[in-house]
């Protein structure tokens, strides 16, 4: 069986998020991540990262910075995430298949 899809969706104004980590597909995966970042009543909610299997991961620099990452555990995502943002940062969502 192919494995399920994960996605992140992030809200620079609310500063909230969204995910998806059992989608059957990365529409579903991408959607059902920003109706749930939306559900807090933000309206630039935008998919920072998907991946098929694995893990994603935002990492938030201090200056405000959010970016996604994606790999094959945790660390890996962590990893990928952390290394986008300028000045290193810290990690604050960090998803795996079936989480």
């Amino acid at each position: 069986a192919d494995d399920p899809w994960l996605a992140i969706a992030y809200s620079p104004t609310t500063d909230r998020w969204g995910w998806e980590t059992v989608a059957k597909s990365p529409i579903e995966a991408i959607n059902t991540s920003m109706n749930f970042c939306s559900s807090h009543g933000a309206h630039d909610c935008r998919v920072l990262v998907t991946n098929q299997g694995g893990c994603v991961a935002l990492a938030k620099s201090s200056g405000g910075e959010v970016k996604g990452g994606r790999g094959p555990d945790r660390n890996a995502a962590a990893r990928d995430a952390f290394n986008s943002v300028l000045g290193g940062g810290i990690i604050p969502l960090n998803k795996c298949v079936g989480d």
